[in-house]
């Protein structure tokens, strides 16, 4: 069940008025049973290994709170050691085995003859390292542990940010799922506007930039110079839209309930620095690797700094995905952040530079290393960098542009200019609205009433577009779709 589907639609309107139709004693259940019935639409099976993930977290974090430090220290190891076994047998053991394969036959040893049909559970990556971080914080003492299971496992499993995020903490949700929620004309205002945010990038601008980026990546070597330009900026554009739009679905689902969820982008594509990136980029991921390894390590006050640094963005690396890229992808934000860190040592009168040069420069950054998550290895990452600066001519990108056109759904010209038309009204309308959110961040405003100091006419304006734009490409899209396209970071 997608969030941008018709049937999240009718699920979460349904959730929203039982919800506060029910005292207040029966809310959390209702809450439970909408969350298992969201993720057994999925797999209904592979709702055992989240309700096994709970009962191991419930389990040691209650033993936790009995025992003396040694066996504290024995019982965070192995409820540590269980929650991730788990992610490696459906994550990572297909890959291990693979290479461990490689190796073998490269030695000249017969390869190991196992065939593994594991399906990935989705958002088993975040609902795991989101309970290891629980038993964590019950570990240092910096929460008791919960004793009521219905609200363990309802922060667990809670729907809005269960297959995708953002990784909560213990300390902000479950004091909520204790509250009494009513019925907040400001909740539900300012639930319904995210939504139509998160719909407006999803709909409107990743779903449709996914239209040229899938034709070009299927066939890639049919394309060279700024064809392949082209699909990496938009390619750039479709997986800000599409994470950033989930998020935004998830926390407005939330705040229709009475919930608040953490903010997971803070207009990460003005970001003047890769540290600074990667304090707009998948926030809750960014913490939660900062507090539970960068900082136990040693964090900035030890000697390894930029060994704890490379372990942070390796280990982040392999939590997005059972590849090499992903490992590739994760050492070069490693060796970036290090580098800043180092030549801002050395050369601090960078930072005189201009902002707007710096976002320029760190753009061409986020493009290239964006690259490394939709090739499908580094022949095809090297086949990219090399044609963009060996077949950059125009003759040849606009042949390759109906070849192109060609290989997507639709095949009217007139579409195909409207389509770009509204592209780059909603892409500036995005840029526009991120640079409202950078101003209003930097300035301690209210970030989440990012047109809240708009004029009434000009704001009304942007919510009827955002709504016609979502309306209408969801209509569009019905024909090759069905139901909404998955999001992106559900493989993860």
């Amino acid at each position: 069940m997608n969030f941008n589907s018709a049937a999240f639609l009718g699920f979460l309107i349904i959730a929203v008025l039982v919800y506060y139709l029910l005292p207040h004693k029966g809310r959390n259940v209702w809450l439970l049973f909408c969350s298992y019935y969201f993720y057994m639409c999925w797999n209904v099976k592979y709702s055992l290994l989240m309700l096994f993930t709970t009962l191991i977290s419930y389990t040691a974090a209650i033993l936790l709170d009995r025992f003396g430090e040694q066996k504290r220290k024995c019982l965070l190891v192995t409820g540590t050691v269980l929650l991730t076994g788990m992610l490696c047998i459906f994550k990572y053991l297909g890959f291990i085995i693979e290479n461990v394969n490689l190796l073998m036959t490269h030695v000249g040893l017969l390869p190991v003859d196992v065939s593994l049909n594991l399906l990935l559970p989705v958002g088993i990556s975040f609902y795991v390292i989101q309970s290891i971080g629980y038993l964590i914080d019950v570990y240092r003492k910096d929460i008791p542990a919960e004793r009521n299971l219905i609200i363990f496992m309802l922060f667990v499993s809670f729907f809005p940010q269960l297959v995708a995020g953002p990784i909560e903490r213990a300390a902000n949700m479950l004091p909520q799922f204790r509250e009494k929620h009513t019925v907040s004309a400001e909740n539900l205002a300012d639930g319904m506007r995210l939504i139509l945010f998160g719909l407006f990038k999803k709909v409107a601008i990743a779903d449709v930039c996914a239209l040229y980026v899938n034709a070009v990546f299927d066939n890639l070597y049919a394309y060279s110079g700024l064809t392949l330009v082209l699909a990496g900026i938009l390619f750039t554009v479709q997986i800000y839209g599409d994470f950033s739009g989930y998020s935004d679905i998830a926390r407005g689902s939330g705040r229709l309930l009475g919930f608040r969820l953490m903010e997971n982008f803070r207009a990460p594509y003005l970001a003047d620095s890769p540290g600074d990136f990667w304090n707009r980029w998948h926030v809750s991921l960014s913490q939660w690797l900062r507090d539970y390894i960068y900082i136990p390590l040693g964090g900035s006050r030890s000697g390894n700094v930029y060994i704890n640094t490379m372990i942070v963005f390796f280990a982040s690396g392999l939590w997005h995905g059972a590849a090499w890229r992903y490992i590739y992808w994760g050492g070069v934000w490693g060796i970036a952040v290090c580098v800043q860190r180092c030549f801002l040592k050395r050369f601090p009168g960078v930072c005189r530079i201009r902002r707007k040069a710096r976002i320029g420069m760190m753009w061409i950054v986020i493009a290239v290393t964006m690259l490394m998550f939709r090739a499908d290895g580094p022949a095809d990452l090297f086949y990219i960098l090399k044609s963009i600066f060996t077949g950059a001519d125009i003759a040849s990108f606009l042949s390759q542009l109906a070849a192109v056109e060609q290989a997507m759904w639709f095949r009217s010209v007139t579409f195909a200019c409207w389509m770009v038309g509204t592209l780059l009204v909603n892409v500036a309308v995005l840029f526009w609205m991120d640079c409202r959110y950078d101003s209003q961040m930097k300035n301690g405003g209210l970030t989440e009433h990012v047109l809240s100091q708009v004029r009434e006419r000009r704001r009304t304006a942007v919510y009827v577009w955002m709504l016609f734009q979502t309306v209408i490409w969801y209509i569009v899209q019905m024909g090759s779709y069905v139901s909404g396209a998955d999001f992106i970071y559900f493989q993860f």
